[in-house]
């Protein structure tokens, strides 16, 4: 089993085994018949924490705490991914961390940019989704009355329900955070391999000259674009954040359009095609994520 499988079952297991005795305790602090209930009647903990969040809530946290690292330490680990994906209805596959890489560090950088525009549609999707079941549990717990068991049932089991969504969307980001370092990385990496190329006695300069589509002629002459520079976003975007620094430092005005605040923005980028954030237009060029090297070959 993986280290990081291991360490994540280890920490949850704790969190879970002491927010338990931390309910139990606050469960016969209120009282002796509480504490009985809470060991012995079926869905008594649950009752217990909506009538007495106050004295029950960090138990209760560190419990979710607890569940959510051990269904994160289940996803970490690829053999069960790859287990339980394949039990999974289509469409309902979790994304895996490790890919067949490509030997050419342009298509790398092409393939790792295009995984990242996947994961970040289908985080902004199951994100807005679990936004609003979230909304409406919150509410569900709210309208809870005390002794209708029926009711508290069905919570509890859309609470659990809900617990490893929560968990996967968030490893989902995870994957989305180290696919960017990894891009990251391979760009520096290229432009480096550009500076080394350029300055090499009688290089083909047309060489080192990388095209961000797949489809462009490596040896076609750069040309640089005119036109406004926007920039479509969404406010949790960190790949955004990192191109409107680079504008500031190259004093590029530019028009930012976030797609999650306007929906003429949101129109716009899905009749330009945007499948994630950020997508750059200069001029008429597009560039789809935050690749540096293209910018300064079109700014």
């Amino acid at each position: 089993m993986e280290p990081l499988t291991i360490a994540l079952l280890i920490i949850g297991g704790l969190a879970l085994l002491v927010g338990g005795i931390m309910l139990l305790v606050a469960a016969f602090q209120q009282s002796v018949w509480w504490g009985i209930a809470y060991l012995l009647v079926p869905f008594a903990a649950l009752v217990f924490v909506v009538m007495h969040w106050d004295s029950a809530r960090r138990g209760f946290l560190l419990n979710l705490l607890g569940a959510g690292l051990v269904v994160g330490g289940v996803i970490a680990s690829p053999s069960v991914r790859e287990s339980v994906s394949k039990g999974l209805p289509a469409g309902m596959n979790l994304p895996m961390l490790e890919r067949e890489k490509p030997s050419d560090l342009n298509e790398q950088i092409l393939a790792t940019r295009a995984q990242i525009e996947q994961w970040e549609a289908q985080f902004q999707q199951d994100g807005a989704a679990l936004a609003q079941e979230f909304q409406a549990l919150d509410a569900h717990r709210k309208a809870l009355k005390a002794g209708d068991a029926a009711e508290v049932a069905a919570f509890n089991a859309e609470a659990a329900a809900y617990q490893p969504k929560n968990a996967a969307l968030k490893q989902l980001r995870q994957q989305i955070d180290a696919a960017q370092k990894e891009l990251a990385g391979l760009l520096d990496q290229r432009a480096r391999q550009q500076a080394a190329a350029a300055k090499a006695p009688g290089a083909d300069r047309r060489a080192v000259t990388i095209e961000s589509a797949p489809t462009a002629a490596r040896s076609a002459p750069v040309r640089r674009a005119s036109g406004p520079v926007v920039i479509f976003t969404t406010s949790h975007c960190g790949w955004c954040t990192r191109a409107k620094q680079y504008f500031a430092r190259k004093g590029v005005n530019y028009e930012e359009r976030d797609i999650e605040r306007s929906s003429s923005a949101h129109d716009e980028f899905k009749r330009l095609g945007g499948r994630g954030v950020p997508l750059i237009m200069v001029g008429t060029e597009k560039i789809s994520g935050f690749d540096q090297a293209r910018l300064d070959q079109l700014l």
